[in-house]
């Protein structure tokens, strides 16, 4: 039976190979288009996958939940302009994130934390999943911008 750690580094892992493939099957003008130009691009949301995989990934290697700034998405936004930079990006980062979560130590597993969003403070082996979510999230959303201009298959 796999551990907590592996089953989360496989699925986040997986989740962002998903998301990855949906990205680069999109043709390029609608890799940046926003729905009823009011809307989050799919490039806009695997920015901010890989923003919050750093997030968690600096986290897990500092063993404390670190401060996320004001400005960390624009800060990625800039990085990662192209969804060719994004989706390498998305991939070198959940590397990373998947190393992170390997290499920490178990007996910080269960060390409480508080989250932003939360009342009551979380395992920090919680953490895990925070990125997986929000990558599960924004495929879902991806996906419905692929159904919104006619593409149903899946990548």
């Amino acid at each position: 039976m796999a551990s907590v750690v592996e089953m989360m580094a496989t699925m986040n892992d997986d989740v962002a190979g998903t998301l990855r493939r949906h990205l680069l099957a999109m043709p390029a003008e609608k890799q940046v288009w926003k729905p009823l130009d009011c809307g989050r691009s799919a490039l806009d949301q695997v920015q901010e996958c890989i923003g919050v995989n750093a997030w968690i990934a600096q986290s897990l290697r500092e063993c404390a939940l670190q401060t996320m700034s004001d400005d960390w998405l624009d800060s990625v936004r800039a990085e990662y302009d192209t969804p060719e930079k994004a989706a390498q990006g998305l991939a070198d980062g959940t590397a990373e994130l998947v190393a992170a979560m390997r290499a920490l130590p178990a007996d910080r597993h269960s060390d409480m934390v508080p989250l932003p969003w939360e009342e009551k403070p979380s395992a920090f082996v919680d953490l895990m999943a925070i990125p997986y979510w929000n990558m599960v999230y924004h495929l879902g959303q991806v996906s419905y911008i692929q159904t919104l201009y006619g593409d149903k298959a899946h990548h």
